[in-house]
Protein backbone atom coordinates (compact mmCIF):
# COMPACT_ATOMS: atom_id res chain seq x y z
CA UNK A 1 0.00 0.00 0.00
CA UNK A 2 1.28 3.28 -0.94
CA UNK A 3 2.48 5.91 1.49
CA UNK A 4 -0.42 8.20 2.43
CA UNK A 5 1.66 10.80 3.22
CA UNK A 6 3.60 10.55 0.06
CA UNK A 7 0.67 10.01 -1.56
CA UNK A 8 -0.82 13.49 0.16
CA UNK A 9 2.25 15.47 -1.15
CA UNK A 10 1.90 14.14 -4.66
CA UNK A 11 -1.48 15.31 -4.91
CA UNK A 12 -0.39 18.95 -3.18
CA UNK A 13 2.11 18.80 -6.24
CA UNK A 14 -0.38 18.45 -8.68
CA UNK A 15 -2.42 21.41 -6.99
CA UNK A 16 -5.21 19.43 -5.62
CA UNK A 17 -6.39 19.27 -2.03
CA UNK A 18 -5.21 15.15 -0.27
CA UNK A 19 -8.16 13.46 0.66
CA UNK A 20 -8.25 12.46 4.51
CA UNK A 21 -6.43 9.96 4.85
CA UNK A 22 -7.78 7.17 7.69
CA UNK A 23 -7.19 3.81 8.79
CA UNK A 24 -9.05 0.97 7.95
CA UNK A 25 -11.30 -1.01 10.32
CA UNK A 26 -9.67 -3.26 13.15
CA UNK A 27 -7.93 -6.20 11.99
CA UNK A 28 -6.01 -4.49 9.96
CA UNK A 29 -2.35 -4.70 11.28
CA UNK A 30 0.26 -2.80 8.98
CA UNK A 31 2.11 -0.29 10.56
CA UNK A 32 0.49 2.74 8.38
CA UNK A 33 -2.64 1.38 10.26
CA UNK A 34 -1.31 1.00 14.08
CA UNK A 35 1.28 4.72 13.14
CA UNK A 36 -2.70 6.77 12.76
CA UNK A 37 -3.97 4.90 15.60
CA UNK A 38 -1.95 6.31 17.41
CA UNK A 39 -1.17 9.36 15.83
CA UNK A 40 -5.12 10.20 15.04
CA UNK A 41 -4.44 13.71 14.36
CA UNK A 42 -1.78 13.39 11.83
CA UNK A 43 -4.32 12.66 9.34
CA UNK A 44 -6.56 15.74 10.16
CA UNK A 45 -3.32 17.81 9.87
CA UNK A 46 -2.33 16.50 6.42
CA UNK A 47 -5.56 16.91 5.04
CA UNK A 48 -5.01 20.77 5.33
CA UNK A 49 -1.41 20.29 4.51
CA UNK A 50 -2.52 21.63 1.01
CA UNK A 51 -3.84 25.31 2.30
CA UNK A 52 -0.54 25.69 4.71
CA UNK A 53 1.81 24.91 1.50
CA UNK A 54 0.25 26.64 -1.08
CA UNK A 55 -1.21 30.04 0.70
CA UNK A 56 1.40 30.39 3.29
CA UNK A 57 4.67 29.01 1.69
CA UNK A 58 5.46 30.97 -1.44
CA UNK A 59 6.73 29.65 -4.25
CA UNK A 60 10.40 29.85 -4.72
CA UNK A 61 11.40 32.88 -6.68
CA UNK A 62 12.32 33.15 -10.15
CA UNK A 63 14.82 36.50 -10.69
CA UNK A 64 17.61 37.05 -10.28
CA UNK A 65 18.42 37.65 -6.40
CA UNK A 66 20.63 40.38 -5.67
CA UNK A 67 21.13 39.95 -1.67
CA UNK A 68 19.41 36.54 0.38
CA UNK A 69 18.95 36.11 3.98
CA UNK A 70 18.72 32.76 4.56
CA UNK A 71 17.30 31.84 8.04
CA UNK A 72 17.47 27.51 9.49
CA UNK A 73 15.33 26.68 12.24
CA UNK A 74 12.19 25.04 13.25
CA UNK A 75 9.50 27.25 11.68
CA UNK A 76 5.82 27.31 11.57
CA UNK A 77 4.23 25.37 12.57
CA UNK A 78 6.12 24.96 15.49
CA UNK A 79 5.07 26.13 18.67
CA UNK A 80 8.48 27.96 19.11
CA UNK A 81 9.87 31.26 20.09
CA UNK A 82 12.21 30.69 17.22
CA UNK A 83 9.05 30.36 14.47
CA UNK A 84 8.31 33.52 15.74
CA UNK A 85 11.66 35.47 15.53
CA UNK A 86 12.30 34.04 12.08
CA UNK A 87 9.05 35.07 10.43
CA UNK A 88 9.92 38.81 12.28
CA UNK A 89 13.50 38.87 10.59
CA UNK A 90 12.53 37.64 7.49
CA UNK A 91 9.77 39.97 7.41
CA UNK A 92 12.28 42.99 8.47
CA UNK A 93 15.08 41.94 6.11
CA UNK A 94 12.64 42.64 3.22
CA UNK A 95 12.64 46.00 4.69
CA UNK A 96 16.17 46.16 5.03
CA UNK A 97 17.80 45.39 1.54
CA UNK A 98 17.02 41.84 0.94
CA UNK A 99 15.00 40.86 -1.98
CA UNK A 100 15.49 36.81 -1.14
CA UNK A 101 14.64 35.78 1.53
CA UNK A 102 15.12 31.80 2.51
CA UNK A 103 13.47 30.13 5.76
CA UNK A 104 14.81 26.42 5.45
CA UNK A 105 13.66 24.28 8.02
CA UNK A 106 12.26 20.71 8.17
CA UNK A 107 9.34 18.44 6.19
CA UNK A 108 6.03 18.53 7.44
CA UNK A 109 5.37 14.86 7.97
CA UNK A 110 8.88 14.54 9.93
CA UNK A 111 7.53 17.35 12.44
CA UNK A 112 4.48 15.49 12.94
CA UNK A 113 6.24 12.33 13.41
CA UNK A 114 8.74 14.56 16.39
CA UNK A 115 5.78 14.39 18.84
CA UNK A 116 6.71 18.72 18.60
CA UNK A 117 3.85 20.46 19.57
CA UNK A 118 2.45 22.56 16.52
CA UNK A 119 -0.10 25.41 15.62
CA UNK A 120 -2.97 24.95 13.43
CA UNK A 121 -2.13 25.37 9.95
CA UNK A 122 -4.97 27.32 9.36
CA UNK A 123 -4.02 29.85 12.45
CA UNK A 124 -0.68 30.26 10.70
CA UNK A 125 -0.50 34.08 8.76
CA UNK A 126 0.86 33.82 5.31
CA UNK A 127 4.46 35.36 4.32
CA UNK A 128 5.06 38.13 2.50
CA UNK A 129 6.13 38.08 -0.88
CA UNK A 130 9.98 37.61 -1.08
CA UNK A 131 9.76 34.96 1.75
CA UNK A 132 10.48 31.27 1.05
CA UNK A 133 10.18 28.63 3.15
CA UNK A 134 12.09 25.14 2.03
CA UNK A 135 11.96 22.09 3.91
CA UNK A 136 14.32 19.95 2.02
CA UNK A 137 13.60 16.14 1.63
CA UNK A 138 15.70 13.44 3.83
CA UNK A 139 18.66 12.05 1.86
CA UNK A 140 19.42 8.08 1.48
CA UNK A 141 16.98 5.14 2.73
CA UNK A 142 16.68 2.76 5.85
CA UNK A 143 20.11 1.87 5.24
CA UNK A 144 21.18 5.32 6.66
CA UNK A 145 19.87 4.84 9.94
CA UNK A 146 20.50 8.61 11.39
CA UNK A 147 20.93 11.53 10.08
CA UNK A 148 18.77 11.61 6.70
CA UNK A 149 17.05 14.85 7.02
CA UNK A 150 20.18 16.77 8.38
CA UNK A 151 22.03 15.76 4.91
CA UNK A 152 18.56 16.82 2.94
CA UNK A 153 19.14 20.51 4.98
CA UNK A 154 22.82 20.61 4.13
CA UNK A 155 22.35 19.69 0.71
CA UNK A 156 20.24 22.65 0.69
CA UNK A 157 22.32 24.75 2.17
CA UNK A 158 24.87 23.96 0.03
CA UNK A 159 23.29 25.05 -3.45
CA UNK A 160 21.95 28.24 -1.62
CA UNK A 161 25.98 29.02 -0.98
CA UNK A 162 27.52 27.95 -3.90
CA UNK A 163 25.00 30.13 -6.64
CA UNK A 164 27.13 33.52 -6.46
CA UNK A 165 24.39 35.13 -4.34
CA UNK A 166 25.95 37.32 -1.62
CA UNK A 167 24.09 35.64 1.75
CA UNK A 168 23.81 36.34 4.91
CA UNK A 169 23.06 32.79 6.79
CA UNK A 170 21.68 32.84 10.37
CA UNK A 171 21.10 29.42 12.07
CA UNK A 172 18.87 29.47 15.26
CA UNK A 173 19.71 26.78 18.13
CA UNK A 174 23.09 25.56 17.51
CA UNK A 175 22.47 21.91 17.59
CA UNK A 176 21.35 20.82 14.69
CA UNK A 177 21.00 24.03 12.40
CA UNK A 178 24.24 25.70 13.43
CA UNK A 179 26.06 22.48 12.57
CA UNK A 180 24.33 21.94 9.42
CA UNK A 181 25.47 25.73 8.21
CA UNK A 182 29.04 24.86 9.55
CA UNK A 183 29.27 21.37 7.40
CA UNK A 184 27.59 23.14 4.52
CA UNK A 185 29.98 26.09 4.38
CA UNK A 186 32.82 23.71 4.58
CA UNK A 187 31.63 21.68 1.88
CA UNK A 188 31.08 24.59 -0.51
CA UNK A 189 34.83 26.14 0.12
CA UNK A 190 36.48 23.05 -0.75
CA UNK A 191 34.08 22.71 -3.94
CA UNK A 192 36.28 25.37 -5.89
CA UNK A 193 32.48 27.44 -6.61
CA UNK A 194 31.78 30.97 -5.60
CA UNK A 195 31.00 31.42 -2.34
CA UNK A 196 29.84 35.06 -0.70
CA UNK A 197 28.17 33.59 2.72
CA UNK A 198 28.42 35.30 5.97
CA UNK A 199 27.35 33.03 9.34
CA UNK A 200 25.69 34.28 12.14
CA UNK A 201 24.84 31.67 15.44
CA UNK A 202 22.38 32.67 18.16
CA UNK A 203 22.86 30.45 21.07
CA UNK A 204 19.99 30.32 23.79
CA UNK A 205 19.96 28.41 27.11
CA UNK A 206 18.95 25.16 26.30
CA UNK A 207 21.64 24.93 23.46
CA UNK A 208 24.17 25.15 26.42
CA UNK A 209 21.86 22.99 29.05
CA UNK A 210 20.85 20.27 27.20
CA UNK A 211 23.97 19.75 25.38
CA UNK A 212 27.26 21.25 26.47
CA UNK A 213 26.29 21.13 30.39
CA UNK A 214 25.04 17.37 29.63
CA UNK A 215 27.71 16.33 28.19
CA UNK A 216 30.25 17.40 30.74
CA UNK A 217 28.62 15.98 33.30
CA UNK A 218 28.22 12.86 31.94
CA UNK A 219 32.16 13.04 30.49
CA UNK A 220 30.96 12.62 26.82
CA UNK A 221 33.56 15.88 26.49
CA UNK A 222 34.20 15.32 22.51
CA UNK A 223 30.58 16.13 21.56
CA UNK A 224 30.48 19.68 23.65
CA UNK A 225 33.88 20.24 22.17
CA UNK A 226 32.34 19.85 18.97
CA UNK A 227 29.44 22.27 19.46
CA UNK A 228 31.24 25.45 20.67
CA UNK A 229 34.03 24.86 17.91
CA UNK A 230 30.95 25.02 15.68
CA UNK A 231 29.20 27.91 17.06
CA UNK A 232 32.59 29.88 17.07
CA UNK A 233 33.28 29.08 13.92
CA UNK A 234 30.69 30.90 12.43
CA UNK A 235 31.76 34.91 11.52
CA UNK A 236 29.09 36.14 14.04
CA UNK A 237 28.40 34.56 17.37
CA UNK A 238 25.11 35.99 19.74
CA UNK A 239 23.45 35.11 22.44
CA UNK A 240 20.07 36.04 23.58
CA UNK A 241 21.28 37.97 26.68
CA UNK A 242 23.93 38.75 28.85
CA UNK A 243 22.94 35.94 31.01
CA UNK A 244 22.90 33.37 28.18
CA UNK A 245 26.19 34.73 27.28
CA UNK A 246 27.66 34.29 30.80
CA UNK A 247 26.55 30.58 31.20
CA UNK A 248 28.20 29.90 27.58
CA UNK A 249 31.39 31.24 29.09
CA UNK A 250 31.00 29.03 32.56
CA UNK A 251 30.11 26.16 31.12
CA UNK A 252 32.86 26.09 28.57
CA UNK A 253 35.46 26.95 31.44
CA UNK A 254 33.84 23.86 32.93
CA UNK A 255 34.93 22.00 29.65
CA UNK A 256 38.68 23.90 29.35
CA UNK A 257 39.63 22.12 32.64
CA UNK A 258 38.59 19.04 32.04
CA UNK A 259 40.49 18.87 27.98
CA UNK A 260 43.08 21.42 28.49
CA UNK A 261 40.83 23.85 25.54
CA UNK A 262 40.11 27.61 26.14
CA UNK A 263 36.38 28.19 24.76
CA UNK A 264 35.90 29.93 27.56
CA UNK A 265 38.26 32.89 26.74
CA UNK A 266 37.42 32.37 23.32
CA UNK A 267 33.56 33.09 24.16
CA UNK A 268 33.83 36.05 26.47
CA UNK A 269 35.83 37.68 23.17
CA UNK A 270 33.80 36.85 20.76
CA UNK A 271 30.35 36.19 21.77
CA UNK A 272 27.90 39.56 21.62
CA UNK A 273 24.52 40.20 22.65
CA UNK A 274 21.37 40.38 20.38
CA UNK A 275 18.23 40.36 21.63
CA UNK A 276 15.45 38.20 20.04
CA UNK A 277 13.32 39.89 17.45
CA UNK A 278 10.20 39.79 19.05
CA UNK A 279 7.42 41.95 19.22
CA UNK A 280 8.27 43.40 22.81
CA UNK A 281 4.74 45.82 22.55
CA UNK A 282 2.67 42.26 22.74
CA UNK A 283 3.80 41.83 26.17
CA UNK A 284 4.40 44.98 27.34
CA UNK A 285 1.43 47.07 26.70
CA UNK A 286 -1.20 44.81 27.92
CA UNK A 287 -4.67 46.47 28.44
CA UNK A 288 -5.55 46.70 32.25
CA UNK A 289 -8.02 43.21 33.40
CA UNK A 290 -11.59 44.80 33.00
CA UNK A 291 -13.59 44.69 36.45
CA UNK A 292 -16.21 41.61 36.74
CA UNK A 293 -18.88 41.05 38.73
CA UNK A 294 -18.04 37.65 39.82
CA UNK A 295 -14.99 37.08 42.08
CA UNK A 296 -14.10 34.04 39.57
CA UNK A 297 -14.42 35.47 36.64
CA UNK A 298 -12.07 38.07 37.93
CA UNK A 299 -9.88 35.03 38.83
CA UNK A 300 -9.92 33.40 35.55
CA UNK A 301 -9.55 36.64 34.00
CA UNK A 302 -5.79 37.29 36.06
CA UNK A 303 -5.17 33.72 35.20
CA UNK A 304 -5.62 33.88 31.31
CA UNK A 305 -3.77 37.09 31.40
CA UNK A 306 -0.70 35.75 33.33
CA UNK A 307 -0.88 32.58 30.54
CA UNK A 308 -0.81 34.97 27.89
CA UNK A 309 2.10 36.90 29.48
CA UNK A 310 4.08 33.63 29.88
CA UNK A 311 3.55 32.18 26.37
Amino acid sequence: MADPIQVAKRQIARGRTPMPVRPRRSGWYSPVCRWFNYRSSTARMLSRESLYVSKLEAPLLTHSARRRLVLVVRADPVICGHAGEARNLAEAALTHGFDDVRIVSWPLDRLVESGLPLKPFDSISPYSEGITVERPEPVGNYKVIDGRFLAGLTGRLFELFTDGVPTVCMSLYLSPHAIAVDDARRAAQRSGLPVRVVTIAEAVGSDVTNVVRTCVETGRYGAAAHLLATYLANDVCVAVSEYTRELIATEAALLDAHIGTDFAEQCRRKVTISYPAVHANAFTDIDPMPRTRSWRTGVWNAAATYCSCRG
